[in-house]
């Protein structure tokens, strides 16, 4: 991908977002303050949510490259609704290819254009539970290791499966892991 494909199509944004890839960290937490000052009640996102997402954005579209997976277009455009961002010159002209695809009838349905959001067969309280159990075991190991100082280990797995009745030792590791995960992102 050039460099380019990273930025909007739009030069005043361009500027803003070529802004946020020399920032660290440290920057978009300082200039989230320095915004916060004006904006003590706003809705809207600050610099370091945008900071945040222009770099979550670049990562999308470099796994985009890599796979090709549509699904991936409206990662970014969530990306952007949710932050106030426009969007990046690759999203732009990949979902008006996708979204062409489905209104000229070349596939027939949206999930043929942009791919399944979830793999055949799934059921979205499937989901759902998966998710809140994720959430309980971390909350319950965090606990745990911060009062008892436990090593996070199969021991520990076991334990809080049995607590939480989350089933065995290996699915409470693997749901850990996956909220730890989330909670990256």
């Amino acid at each position: 991908m050039k460099e380019n494909d990273y930025l909007p199509i739009s030069d005043t944004s361009k500027e803003d977002f070529k802004n946020f890839y020399t920032w660290t960290i440290e920057d978009s937490i300082s200039a989230q303050k320095e915004w916060e000052k004006t904006n003590p009640n706003s809705q809207a996102k600050g610099p370091l949510f945008k900071f945040l997402a222009v770099h979550e954005l670049k990562e999308i579209a470099d796994k985009y490259e890599e796979t090709s997976d549509n699904n991936l277009i409206l990662a970014a455009i969530y990306q952007c609704a949710l932050n106030d961002l426009p969007l990046p010159r690759w999203c732009v002209f990949k979902y008006l290819k996708s979204y062409r695809d489905v209104y000229f009838k070349a596939v027939t349905s949206w999930d043929d254009s942009f791919g399944r959001p979830h793999p055949k067969g799934t059921h979205a309280n499937d989901i759902r539970k998966w998710k809140a159990d994720a959430f309980r075991v971390n909350e319950r190991i965090e606990e745990i290791v911060k009062k008892e100082d436990a090593p996070i280990d199969d021991y520990l797995f076991e334990r809080v499966a049995k607590e939480l009745g989350t089933g065995r030792k290996t699915k409470t590791s693997d749901l850990y892991y996956y909220a730890k995960k989330l909670m990256k992102k």
